[in-house]
């Protein structure tokens, strides 16, 4: 199987990095800066140069040549659908980080580009990635009027794909990294088998900058690596490193006593200021928790969470990449190799990429993230291929381990009857999402064994927080099926603390006042008239 994607808005391709590690082949890449395009042909990202176009994306040639490439992969790839779409529009008129913002209504409009390209090629499902006000910000809508972001993808988008979002902070989701962002996944009405609930990243350890950066080599100001051409302390001005040296973990120049803040003029002469001092800046990380979110500025000590836990530093080039989960692998140029090998250019290099690499980082969807929604969305269709052909898919040794295929598997050994639907276990899990807070509670759920793949990845993202879900399963006929079932189900990548427990008999004669069933949701939390219970 071929699993393919397009991406608009794409900077260096640091996120869409993390579907190629999983398999994904690129049809169309579009960025508006020939210097940040040129980091994704160093990885190498599309199988055809005409996939890297640069340029406008509100012009109809680029639109075009998005067009071109897709039915190119249709005829020559022997593709039917693009299956996922890739889109993290600028969202400087919506960060917090952005103290200018004047208005940025025509910026925050480029979204609709996007909409309108998901409208024109329908791919199976569409991914958006941005800050946490994402939703909530008013872009222009088609006739000129303004709309808010959430109502303009709602009006253009949900007649054609069911459609969830989550603020999640990625620190929770396996990046050593304090950012929070927004995430909207679509999948399209006909594929009954995809679901938005099934491909966002789910709840992982969190990673400290112990874990992260703590075996790399300690450095002062002006030394780099012997070894990593990317690791190195970039020099600041002598009086910033006397400030940095008077910090101590999580504590940043407003935290002394007496500190008087001042810049130095062309002149040379100190000049104070009363000025209020931000809390964040000159902040000297913490080595037990995760980094703080990465701006484009990460190489001015000056700006937000920038400094080393312990080096009177900013953070490497290379430390930058481990916190936003960028692979050593990846490349920033086409001669990387070369001046890798040659440590007497490695200024050189710096000099002509530093400024454009830190901007990207700072700009990037972790790499992790994506790379979980690929892993997600690759599982499905290979599900959906084994739905419609029967066709199971197969790893390296010959052998099917995608969990979802071998549990449809089972359900058939079973006979199971009374298959429940996708669309409807949807339906009544986006309900309990947008209406309870189930943190700090035991939950039980009761389930069919033909019920499990549908909605045991749905029922964990929405009640990720709960202390504990109980899931009992209901009429396992033997033994053997039960270890098999249980062993599929610990598989399955799952965000909280989960207990399964194995039952003969069936669903009513299971019950108590703290246990539901799965087609109880809908009754739980809508009314006799089929609106939403309020909170």
């Amino acid at each position: 199987m071929k699993f393919t994607y397009i991406t608009t808005f794409s900077s260096a391709g640091i996120g869409c990095y993390g579907l190629k590690r999983e398999g994904f082949e690129c049809i169309a890449t579009n960025e508006y800066l020939e210097k940040r395009m040129n980091v994704q042909r160093a990885n190498h990202k599309c199988k055809y140069e005409t996939g890297y176009i640069t340029g406008d994306i509100t012009t109809d040639e680029v639109k075009q040549r998005i067009f071109t490439e897709i039915d190119r992969w249709k005829r020559d790839e022997n593709i039917t659908d693009v299956d996922l779409f890739f889109a993290t529009p600028p969202c400087q008129g919506m960060s917090n980080a952005n103290t200018r913002k004047g208005d940025e209504t025509q910026r925050n409009s480029l979204i609709t580009e996007a909409v309108r390209l998901i409208n024109r090629t329908k791919p199976k499902c569409f991914v958006f990635e941005n800050v946490q006000t994402f939703l909530d910000t008013e872009c222009s809508d088609d006739d000129g009027s303004l709309i808010l972001i959430r109502d303009y993808i709602n009006k253009q988008l949900s007649s054609s794909y069911r459609i969830a979002s989550k603020v999640i902070n990625f620190r929770h989701r396996g990046v050593p990294q304090n950012r929070v962002r927004t995430i909207v996944i679509g999948t399209r009405n006909d594929l009954a088998e995809l679901s938005p609930f099934l491909l966002f990243p789910v709840k992982q350890r969190e990673i400290t900058l112990r874990d992260c950066i703590g075996n790399l080599e300690s450095l002062n100001q002006g030394e780099r690596s012997a070894t990593d051409m990317l690791h190195f302390a970039k020099q600041v001005q002598p009086h910033h490193e006397e400030w940095m040296k008077r910090l101590k973990e999580g504590m940043s120049i407003s935290d002394l006593e007496d500190f008087e803040y001042f810049v130095i003029g062309k002149d040379g002469i100190r000049q104070y200021t009363e000025s209020k001092l931000i809390d964040q800046r000159f902040r000297r990380l913490r080595w037990d928790e995760p980094g703080h979110a990465i701006t484009r500025f990460s190489g001015v000590p000056n700006t937000t969470n920038t400094i080393h836990p312990v080096d009177n530093r900013v953070l490497s080039i290379r430390e930058l990449m481990r916190i936003d989960s960028i692979p050593d692998e990846f490349r920033w140029c086409d001669e990387q190799d070369y001046y890798e090998q040659n440590p007497d250019k490695w200024s050189e290099f710096l000099a002509a990429n530093e400024p454009n690499i830190r901007d990207c980082i700072g700009e990037a969807v972790p790499t992790h993230v994506m790379e979980q929604v690929g892993a997600n969305l690759k599982r499905l269709l290979e599900y959906q291929h084994f739905m419609t052909t029967g066709e199971k898919p197969l790893d390296a040794n010959g052998k099917c381990s995608n969990p979802y295929v071998l549990l449809e598997m089972l359900n058939r050994r079973i006979n199971a009857t009374n298959h429940v639907t996708q669309q409807s276990v949807f339906d009544s899990y986006i309900d309990v999402y947008r209406t309870k807070d189930f943190s700090k509670r035991r939950l039980y759920v009761i389930a069919r064994p033909e019920q499990i793949w549908y909605c045991l990845h749905q029922l964990l993202f929405v009640l990720e927080d709960a202390d504990m879900v109980w899931i009992d399963v209901v009429a396992i006929p033997t033994i053997t099926k039960m270890m098999f079932l249980k062993h599929l189900i610990n598989k399955l990548p799952v965000g909280c603390n989960v207990k399964i427990r194995f039952f003969s008999g069936n669903v009513q004669t299971h019950r108590n006042r703290n246990v539901f069933a799965i087609q109880d949701l809908e009754r739980l939390f809508l009314t006799d008239n089929g609106q939403l219970i309020p909170d």
